[in-house]
């Protein structure tokens, strides 16, 4: 081989690597976007982001929109033409300060097209990939997403061997630049769409109900419309109303993705509005109430909500419980349901307690065991008190 041959084969093999990187683009439905090389990991329906093995950024598996999966990338084509261009600069500033000049009147603009042409190349890789795959994870079940996660996993494990992560500005790190060297961030159309949409959000409500018969009354007060998401959400200007299912395990499932919509500072107060089991001595059926405080067990930590005198309301406390009561014993608290505890015990970490309403309609005395209630029962519990549920909402 020619020795004269041996950098124009060093240059070809040094790009072939490089366009050997994997990227993984992933767009959430608040609009959010993220871009990343290797190292993710999955856990607890999580994609938890990696840096050096430590954990810097988790996503909700069912909070993402899509996918995009570039199994080569040509982001970085552009390095071995920097790497040179900084060498011919630096090779020439140190000859010159050992007398010979000459070096750099060629080797500085030499080294500055270089370096230049690198980072234009670098600028207009990031726009290129090849065998692009895209993954509409609005069809997919959890089971599915998870699937497509691993499968890209083991995908870039076996294509990709370096520990090198890249991360986009924002809550991942790292930021790149454009052919100036000044932070850049590629916004997708539906991106900016959902940002303008979360701007709009600023200042909203949010009513959290547990089942469709409690919701239904109030969606139809209000003429809210459905919104195109992967859980039930509803709107009307700045009022949103979203259902989360019985019980913890449904609250736990549910309750992130919904606030995942949101930005944390965009909600002003969120109520958890439903029907509720009420001690027979403290209570009317069909009244509502608000709820002062909230328990689970005395082992737990308990929720002082206080009273908040937007409209005259009688306050009683609230016990969560796992199951429904089918005979009231004197120990349980005024009212009794299977939610508050769980969905405030998740909005304190986002939202500061005064932030948080509750407000119950006592539908039985904790006595299902001889009372059958039907959803009908339900809605109109919810109908007949819209008038106080207005009068607190407008309030606010």
């Amino acid at each position: 081989m020619m020795p004269n041959t041996r950098p124009l084969l060093f240059l070809i093999v040094l790009i072939g690597q490089l366009l050997q990187g994997q990227i993984i683009e992933i767009v959430m439905k608040s609009g959010d976007e993220f871009e990343f090389h290797k190292q993710f990991k999955i856990e607890k329906r999580q994609i938890v982001f990696l840096k050096d093995q430590v954990p810097v950024k988790s996503l909700p598996i069912m909070s993402i929109d899509y996918v995009s999966y570039y199994t080569k990338s040509y982001a970085s084509i552009g390095n071995p033409f920097q790497v040179m261009g900084g060498l011919a600069m630096g090779s020439s500033l140190a000859a010159s300060l050992v007398g010979h000049g000459e070096y750099l009147t060629y080797g500085l603009p030499s080294g500055l097209l270089l370096t230049g042409l690198g980072r234009l190349m670098n600028f207009l890789g990031q726009f290129w990939g090849k065998d692009e795959i895209v993954y509409d994870f609005n069809r997919l079940k959890y089971k599915n997403r998870l699937i497509v996660f691993e499968s890209i996993r083991a995908d870039m494990n076996r294509k990709y061997q370096t520990k090198k992560s890249i991360y986009q500005e924002g809550t991942e790190g790292e930021s790149q630049h454009d052919l100036f060297g000044r932070s850049r961030h590629k916004a997708l159309p539906e991106k900016e769409k959902k940002k303008k949409e979360k701007e709009k959000m600023v200042g909203a409500q949010l009513i959290l109900t547990a089942l469709q018969a409690e919701a239904y009354p109030i969606i139809q007060n209000y003429e809210m419309e459905k919104i195109s998401v992967p859980f039930p959400l509803y709107k009307k200007d700045k009022l949103y109303l979203s259902i989360t299912g019985i019980g913890y395990k449904s609250i736990q499932e549910s309750l992130p993705n919904i606030l995942n919509y949101f930005e944390s500072q965009a909600l002003s107060h969120i109520y958890n509005i439903g029907v509720a089991g009420g001690n027979p001595h403290k209570t009317e059926l069909g009244k509502i109430y608000g709820v002062n405080k909230v328990i689970r067990n005395p082992q737990d930590m308990i929720f002082d909500l206080g009273k908040q005198p937007l409209v005259e309301l009688s306050y009683l406390s609230l016990e969560s419980v796992e199951k429904s009561v089918t005979e009231w014993i004197k120990d349980y608290a005024d009212l009794v349901d299977m939610e508050a505890w769980y969905i405030i015990n998740i909005l304190r970490t986002k939202i500061s307690i005064e932030q948080i309403s509750i407000l119950k309609i006592v539908s039985d005395f904790m006595d299902l065991s001889q009372r059958k209630l039907t959803l009908s029962d339900l809605e109109n519990y919810i109908h007949n008190n819209l008038n106080v549920i207005n009068s607190i909402i407008k309030k606010r």
